[in-house]
């Protein structure tokens, strides 16, 4: 089955068949035409910026030396969340433990970023790795049935509740006050700079965990704040009000020999059943979905649109036919329906 063909926004990188979008006559998208960003509008001035930059910074003097870890980070093996890392173990100078949780579809890079980085800064590291059937289950279930115009936008959020409210219950184990998540604005939808206390006191369970699909103790790896150590976590997401270049992220990494040009790759590092949502998003609708977040870092000028173009339309686009396939096969899936949704 041929990838469908669409027209690409001549600023940005969305294609014509993306959600709520609009071309005029000179092929530039509405996104780029009224300003707006793809992730949640926000007013987010240089003044509240300038408020929260310094709430971190009091908040982190509040929990040094207050335990065996200051802080906790969510480690997913990539660019962001090991520039994380360097920032606070080099210039806070923090006592930190990083967590991954592994849910058995990492690719052999994340895996080889997540054993070597921490060891290099000479951080602690906790992997929690899902090997009851329940992530399988869940995906399965999700590429069957989601409801949204891409697979991309259905999926991600639920899984990023299970694998983020995951690393909250670990850093809560240790008696961890504070835990920060290494996700720039455009990555994240759901909420700016901290995950709000009403938010962590709520059950995150999804109706769906009710269906023939799962079983009564799927439903427990939600999170679900249930003593002090929970209920009062601060979860941060600093890059949202830190000054943030993809690029100088990159070169900086390089240059600390933590990681490669190659192993910080958002299309190298990425789960294996990214590489397969964005084969089903990329065949019915001509687009791959990470296109959306770098779209908004091309419109505010904090990437080149040439760059980005080439990874996901052009010469340097590679979807890896490996794990798509290992997906489809670990899972049952038939691709003839779904391609065909």
């Amino acid at each position: 089955m041929e990838a469908k063909e669409v027209v690409i926004c001549k600023k940005c990188i969305l294609p014509t068949t993306f959600r709520d979008i609009e071309f005029n006559e000179d092929g530039i998208c509405s996104y780029c035409t009224s300003n707006k960003t793809v992730a949640k509008e926000r007013n987010v001035s240089p003044e509240y910026k300038a408020k929260c930059i310094k709430e971190i910074d009091e908040i982190i003097e509040s929990v040094r030396g207050k335990g065996q870890y200051d802080c906790a980070v969510g480690f997913s093996g990539g660019k962001d969340s090991t520039y994380l890392l360097w920032v606070l173990k080099e210039k806070y100078k923090l006592n930190v433990l990083a967590i991954a949780v592994d849910h058995g579809f990492m690719p052999n890079v994340t895996i080889e970023n997540i054993n070597t980085v921490p060891q290099k800064l000479g951080i602690d590291l906790v992997t929690f790795k899902i090997n009851s059937g329940f992530m399988e289950r869940f995906f399965k279930y999700k590429f069957y049935n989601y409801k949204s115009k891409a697979v991309f936008d259905s999926m991600c959020g639920d899984c990023s509740d299970i694998l983020e409210g995951s690393v909250m219950r670990v850093a809560a184990s240790f008696n961890i006050p504070l835990v920060f998540i290494g996700l720039s604005p455009e990555q994240v939808n759901r909420y700016f700079y901290e995950v709000p206390y009403d938010h962590i006191n709520s059950n995150w369970e999804k109706e769906f965990l009710n269906s023939e699909s799962f079983n009564k103790n799927d439903k427990l790896y939600m999170w679900n704040a249930k003593n002090d150590s929970e209920k009062k976590l601060k979860v941060i997401l600093p890059f949202h009000v830190w000054d943030y270049s993809e690029d100088e992220v990159v070169k900086k990494l390089e240059e600390l020999d933590l990681l490669t040009v190659k192993n910080s790759n958002p299309l190298k590092t990425r789960c294996k059943i990214l590489d397969t949502m964005c084969y089903v998003d990329k065949h019915r609708l001509g687009y791959d979905g990470f296109v959306a977040p770098f779209s908004d870092l091309i419109r505010f000028g904090k990437a080149p649109r040439e760059k980005y173009y080439d990874l996901f339309y052009g010469k340097d686009y590679e979807l890896n036919m490996e794990h798509v396939n290992e997906v489809i096969s670990r899972l049952d899936l038939d691709m003839e329906l779904i391609l065909n949704k």
